[in-house]
């Protein structure tokens, strides 16, 4: 009997201990992975767990996560088997969203102030019309007076203070009238602003959301990291450059910016971001070419066109959701391991991963991003480039020499195409945009004018002769001055025009072009251009000349000069 009861216990005890433990949390997000129309969201619930069956509930996700792209997975001391992830919708009501609720409540504040002014400016106004009988009744002689009553004339005082009394209160009214309207348009202005805000609020599925269910056992005990990631739209970033070169050294400082905009309904608190430029959008695998056929023409109509077209143009309109509102399950089995220790983080700049085909670029530290859909920048990376750089100059259009740098991408990673912003010292030159950089690749980057190169450009000959034949002789002359300390390289860019008509011939005078293929010298470009390529040691100066002839018959008209 003894015996007995002991065995009994000790089934109680193991089926106690393997009984399936319900656990709900609200896990935040510790991580986010920002493509260029998309996000992976990574969320995370630590916990210690003994042996057993566990039933692990996410509450509140979004419900515009990609069903599909739901994955869990673990890391920690336990040793762990995932059984399996259910997702299901739950429709909750807007009082329940505090946020929603506390701009809902502030838009009806700003209603009832906007139907006090509009009740005391109808009232206002029905004075005024008051006014206005007042006025007519008091310069109006009474018809119906009986024969030989005199009626009575008002006095000039009388007359005096009831036009003061009409004029004073006839003013204030229209003052209080403009008081109040000025103050209804800015109060318009805010309710706006926030309706605009509850609109987006419950635009992005804040009404809405989703639960995960876990399922998963526990065969040693220990601690398990459990992660949830996920797919969803609402999210995006872009590279942007700024780009530093020193007036003194030509030294070149290259910063790389992240710019990110999340618009997923939930705001990102205490975040590790990581950007990534592989694009999911995209197939990865390599398109087949069909058979591609060629016949005449004859027109049918396809059963049913008209409303699938109809119904597409109907879906292109809509904002996109993917696959929501429905219940998936996946299994699949996890073997848990201990996370590694964390690696030291930089806080000035991201790390940079290369997965094969595609870089992703770990943020530093962690991160705030709002659910507002405004820009927010994060660095990724402060490099120092090569570069090598030459004035060029167009004196027929601006007598000034601009400066051009030729960087070279000297770091391991690309520069995504995007907008640059340059600075020359710490004057802001403008800015302008680059295409995809590769690694070793060379890009140029224009550093506006300076002034320590001098340009003039003068006319010299305007000579026209002949009678029949009318020939007419141009020549300029262009002076260029280093004013700088250093040797420099600059360009001259110039021309002279090119005939389209038999009948107008053009002849270069001077200069006389060197061999093309030397570094530098006068060379010859397509379309009457003419490329003037030469060193400038310190406070050098040289001169250039430019003359050319155009002949035409006098009887003809000419355009262009």
């Amino acid at each position: 009997m003894k015996k007995t009861f002991i065995t009994l216990c000790v089934l109680i005890t193991v089926s106690s201990a393997f009984a399936l433990q319900v656990i709900e949390h609200k896990a935040s997000i510790t991580q986010a992975v920002v493509y260029n129309d998309r996000v992976e969201v990574i969320r995370s619930y630590k916990n210690t767990y003994q042996p057993g069956e566990y039933q692990v509930k996410l509450l509140d996700l979004p419900s515009s996560l990609d069903d599909n792209s739901v994955r869990a997975s673990g890391s920690g001391s336990a040793e762990v088997k995932i059984n399996g992830v259910k997702i299901e919708s739950v429709y909750l009501d807007t009082t329940t969203n505090q946020r929603y609720k506390a701009l809902e409540d502030s838009v009806d504040q700003l209603r009832e102030q906007l139907k006090t002014y509009d009740d005391r400016t109808s009232l206002l106004q029905k004075e005024q019309d008051y006014l206005e009988r007042i006025k007519t009744a008091s310069t109006t002689v009474n018809p119906g007076s009986r024969e030989g009553e005199k009626t009575k004339t008002p006095t000039v005082a009388e007359w005096t203070g009831l036009y003061t009394f009409y004029d004073s209160r006839y003013e204030a009214i229209n003052k209080e009238i403009r008081g109040i309207e000025k103050g209804r348009k800015s109060l318009q202005t805010k309710l706006d602003a926030m309706q605009a805000r509850l609109n987006r609020i419950a635009g992005t599925a804040n009404l809405t959301k989703k639960n995960v269910t876990i399922n998963f056992t526990v065969q040693k005990e220990g601690s398990l990291d459990l992660n949830l990631s996920y797919m969803m739209m609402g999210a995006s970033w872009h590279p942007q450059y700024d780009i530093r070169v020193s007036p003194d050294d030509k030294k070149v400082e290259f910063t790389y910016y992240g710019t990110i905009y999340q618009n997923t309904g939930e705001d990102w608190k205490d975040v590790k971001v990581t950007l990534s430029t592989a694009q999911p959008s995209i197939s990865g695998s390599m398109p087949a070419l069909s058979p591609w056929y060629v016949d005449v023409y004859q027109q049918y109509y396809q059963k049913g066109y008209g409303a699938k077209m109809a119904m597409q143009n109907v879906a292109q309109s809509q904002t996109i959701n993917i696959r929501g509102g429905r219940s998936n399950e996946i299994a699949y089995t996890v073997e848990a391991e201990e996370a590694p220790a964390p690696a030291p983080v930089s806080f000035s700049t991201s790390d940079v991963e290369f997965s094969g085909t595609s870089y992703v670029f770990v943020t530093p530290g962690e991160n705030n991003i709002p659910s507002d859909g405004e820009p927010h920048k994060i660095p990724i990376a402060f490099e120092n480039l090569d570069a090598d750089f030459e004035y060029s100059a167009v004196p027929r259009l601006k007598q000034y020499a601009y400066l051009k740098g030729k960087v070279k991408n000297t770091t391991e990673y690309p520069f995504i195409a995007g907008d640059i912003n340059v600075f020359f010292g710490n004057n802001f030159v403008g800015t302008s945009s680059i295409n995809s950089i590769a690694p070793t690749e060379k890009f140029d980057v224009s550093l506006g004018i300076d002034e320590g190169i001098k340009i003039t450009r003068q006319k010299v000959k305007d000579l026209t002769e002949g009678t029949k034949k009318i020939k007419k002789t141009y020549g300029y002359k262009i002076a260029v001055r280093n004013l700088k300390a250093t040797k420099e390289v600059l360009t001259v860019n110039e021309q002279y025009p090119v005939s389209k008509n038999d009948k107008i011939k053009v002849k270069l005078v001077s200069p006389k072009f060197d061999d093309p293929e030397a570094a530098f010298g006068v060379k010859e470009k397509p379309n009457g251009l003419i490329e003037w390529k030469m060193e400038l040691g310190p406070q050098e100066k040289k001169e250039l000349e430019l003359e050319y002839y155009i002949e035409y018959p006098s009887d003809t008209g000419i355009q262009g000069l």
